[in-house]
């Protein structure tokens, strides 16, 4: 299939509702404070080019371990939705994630390279719903320039993570504790529409009935 221009925007949302900028910054500022601005950049340069190895390999090679596996797209759909729209639940109840949640009352002060992969990559940067929906978009791939097309995709977040970690100090500071639990629960709400609806249309493949 051919992804249209509404497609492309599509995931690109849902991937950056998914990372959460909001969700990430406290972690990330929690995890990096301490450090000179000139390690906090490298630090966002590295967590960036290691996201963009992390979920190309999954986009890229997910049709061979859905073979490998035995697992149709549409259980992997419905599975992917149902994991979505569960991450979503404590982002829009408390104005926070779990995985932020995990990763603040388990602060220790480490070497920066240290802590690069786990815990800024995994899980605050790249989670289980994130890697679910990767592999769940890769299984709609079947020609170059859908991967092509996944590529800008995984680019688009990219910047997006990018910015969010270069500039996390001082958008921290600006915008406070409310917020954050403001923007947190916005995007909360987008991840658990993306969930219903990506939970449906599995549904709907592995239930035909359902579709009337």
């Amino acid at each position: 299939m051919i992804f249209t221009i509404n497609d492309i925007i599509l995931h690109i949302i849902a991937l950056i509702a998914l990372f959460s900028p909001m969700a990430a910054i406290s972690p990330y500022i929690a995890l990096t404070a301490h450090y000179p601005r000139k390690i906090q950049r490298r630090i966002s340069f590295k967590v960036t080019a290691y996201s963009v190895i992390f979920l190309a390999a999954g986009g890229w090679t997910g049709e061979y371990l859905l073979r490998f596996l035995g697992i149709t797209l549409p259980a992997l759909t419905t599975s992917g939705g149902l994991i979505l729209l569960m991450s979503s639940i404590p982002m829009v109840m408390s104005g926070t994630s779990s995985r932020q949640k995990s990763v603040i009352s388990n602060l220790q002060d480490s070497d920066w390279k240290s802590i690069v992969i786990v815990p800024i990559l995994f899980p605050v940067t790249i989670g289980a719903a994130t890697l679910s929906y990767m592999i769940m978009l890769m299984g709609q791939m079947s020609t170059f320039i859908n991967y092509l097309e996944l590529s800008v995709i995984i680019l688009l977040d990219a910047i997006v993570i990018f910015i969010t970690y270069f500039f996390a100090g001082p958008i921290g500071e600006k915008l406070g504790t409310t917020g954050n639990s403001i923007l947190i629960r916005v995007g909360g709400i987008i991840v658990m529409a993306m969930g219903i609806k990506i939970l449906t249309d599995g549904l709907k493949q592995l239930l035909p009935g359902l579709a009337g």
